[in-house]
């Protein structure tokens, strides 16, 4: 049976998410002080998890729904290459809208 990716970003992806200015609210998981890896069910305000040192963590699936909600003028949705992972395409993906000015993260407030 073929391995199938990890459909999370890392702790690093996700730093740098929030450098190209994707909101901390917007992530659906997220990464204790401990490492651990945890779902946001909404039982933990999302200001104390970012107060007690937590990361925020997005499935490729959230990032693509951002990419969708977020991007101007969406052609097409990018094909990934067999050589990276759904999860590297779609912060590159997004990586290229914020340098092209086609992305409003403020959309996802609405």
């Amino acid at each position: 049976m073929k391995t199938l990716q990890n459909d999370l970003t890392t702790i690093e992806q996700s730093k740098r998410l929030l450098e190209l200015g994707v909101p901390k609210n917007s992530a659906n998981h997220y990464y204790g002080k401990d490492g651990k890896l945890h779902y946001i069910d909404g039982a933990i305000p999302y200001s104390l998890l970012w107060e007690t040192g937590c990361t925020p963590c997005w499935s490729v699936g959230r990032l693509m729904e951002i990419y969708d909600i977020c991007v101007e003028n969406t052609e097409s949705w990018p094909t990934v290459k067999q050589d990276i992972s759904y999860v590297i395409n779609t912060i590159v993906a997004i990586d290229y809208a914020v340098k092209e000015g086609r992305i409003d993260f403020s959309k996802l407030e609405e």
